[in-house]
């Protein structure tokens, strides 16, 4: 058979499509748990494809340290964003370029709160830093990156603890009871 089940037939349809897929690299600065493979790749909020692969590389003649970056591997449906099934991968790399000088950055951001699982975000940053989309990058074109936007669901829950411990709920009982007993 050509895949597992339905769902993974489906996910495959979704990712080849009519014009197939385009492979598509990115370095993060950070190296944080909870990506995954098969987590979405999405321009705003459309999953435009899946992470294939994740590993790690040190590089300290390409980075300048000797520290650990997180290496992920993706493949995208240009057809999801409207780029003509008949142009190629070479018009959806042209237009990532365009808009990689206009701001277009990866991201990796939350996909569940609950899970800690994450995602990868293509997103326009005001203001980024220049940068270049490496089209001959080994072994796919590398789209530049951008610092995460990650919540930090401990410290949120934390917060929201510290913060329902503070109501004056015993002061709010009393007075509910008291007007009761009027």
């Amino acid at each position: 058979t050509l895949h597992e089940d339905e769902n993974a037939a489906r996910e495959d349809f979704f990712l080849e499509g009519d014009g197939g897929s385009v492979q598509l690299m990115m370095i993060f600065d950070e190296n944080l748990a909870g990506l995954s493979q098969g987590a979405a790749v999405t321009l705003g909020g459309l999953k435009l494809g899946e992470v294939e692969t994740i590993s790690g590389v040190v590089d300290p003649l390409r980075f300048g340290d000797n520290e650990i970056r997180l290496i992920a591997t993706a493949r995208i449906n240009p057809s999801r964003i409207g780029i003509d099934t008949g142009a190629g991968e070479e018009a959806f790399l042209a237009y990532l370029g365009a808009r990689v000088n206009e701001g277009l950055r990866a991201r990796l951001a939350n996909a569940s709160i609950l899970t800690g699982g994450l995602k990868i975000d293509l997103v326009i940053v005001e203001g980024a830093r220049q940068a270049s989309f490496n089209r001959n990058a080994d072994p796919y074109p590398e789209l530049p990156t951008a610092p995460s936007e990650v919540t930090n669901v401990a410290a949120s829950a934390q917060g929201l603890i510290q913060r329902v411990d503070a109501l004056p709920v015993e002061e709010v009982m009393n007075g509910i009871i008291d007007t009761l007993a009027d």
